[in-house]
């Protein structure tokens, strides 16, 4: 039986040696082999993103929603002029977190209609493609619940 021998080390001082004969300086040398120990994220895409920004607006509505629930709910506690500055807030944020779900609903019929985007783990099968069209479309329907 053929027994494995961990190379890495090898790999790295191969690495080193190279990185001298071209001249790298000894901060460029530990950026490099440091790159090994911590890899960089890779970079997000326009779709994750904008889901990102629209969770957050969601997120600052319940919590606007929270603070102002006491306000509202009880008559004794404020005008009805305060409760109807409180429901058009409430009508802003909605209007705006809508605005944002189309826009990733737009998005995802874009990529859908062109072939474009990215694939699930970067695989170029059709069924990888199908398979991140349908989880977007899941994201945006998981967004849209809380404002039902």
């Amino acid at each position: 039986m053929a027994r494995v021998r961990d190379r890495t080390e090898d790999f790295k001082e191969a690495v080193r040696v190279a990185a001298l004969s071209h001249g790298y300086t000894e901060a460029q040398l530990a950026a490099l082999m440091s790159s090994f120990i911590i890899r960089k994220p890779s970079p997000k895409s326009p779709f994750t993103n904008a889901a990102i920004k629209t969770l957050q607006s969601i997120r600052e509505l319940e919590r606007f929603i929270v603070k102002h629930r006491r306000d509202y709910v009880d008559l004794h506690r404020s005008t009805e002029q305060e409760r109807d500055n409180i429901e058009h807030e409430v009508g802003v944020f909605v209007k705006a977190c809508k605005e944002q779900i189309d826009i990733l609903k737009n998005r995802i019929h874009k990529e859908e209609k062109n072939g474009s985007g990215k694939t699930w783990l970067g695989t170029r099968d059709e069924s990888s493609r199908v398979d991140l069209i349908a989880h977007q479309h899941g994201v945006v329907w998981l967004f849209s619940l809380p404002l039902l």
